[in-house]
């Protein structure tokens, strides 16, 4: 698969350029990610933002596509521009780099069966159906975006 990110285009591949990751994991410096995420090549890079884009874009989210053609889930007709919402792009970055790490420890323990866990006086609990990033910091990202279910 080639790497493709023209906005709205019918073989896109990816939301974010690799340039953009690494404008946006610059931007967090106390975490040294930018060190991590220029220590790949941009081929890896590529990979792991087309597959971040593929987790994201499994998602339902509000309205229609802008243009039925498109490859990708956004823009969005309901959205103001034909533009690729900045939070959206962040949430590919976020979850673009906890693939090269490995993904989130909560996510892994939820596939090995991992009900829940309790230190001290804290406790958590995994609903692993939930739960289609590995990052808990773009699926926080992605919610305004997010279809939310009648009930």
């Amino acid at each position: 698969m080639t790497f493709n990110t023209v906005t709205g285009g019918t073989a896109t591949t990816s939301y974010v350029t690799t340039a953009t990751a690494s404008t946006y994991l610059g931007t967090k410096p106390l975490l040294n990610w930018q060190s991590a995420w220029s220590s790949v090549s941009s081929t890896t890079q590529q990979k792991l933002l087309m597959e971040a884009t593929r987790r994201v874009d499994a998602f339902p989210f509000q309205g229609k596509k802008e243009a039925p053609t498109q490859a990708l889930q956004f823009p969005r007709a309901w959205f103001a521009s034909s533009t690729i919402p900045t939070r959206l792009q962040n949430a590919v970055c976020e979850e673009a780099f906890s693939i090269l790490n490995g993904g989130s420890q909560s996510k892994r323990d939820a596939q090995d069966g991992v009900a829940s866990q309790s230190l001290g006086g804290e406790s958590v609990t995994y609903n692993a159906k939930q739960r289609r990033l590995d990052s808990e910091e773009a699926y926080i990202l992605l919610q305004p975006y997010i279809q939310k279910r009648l009930k």
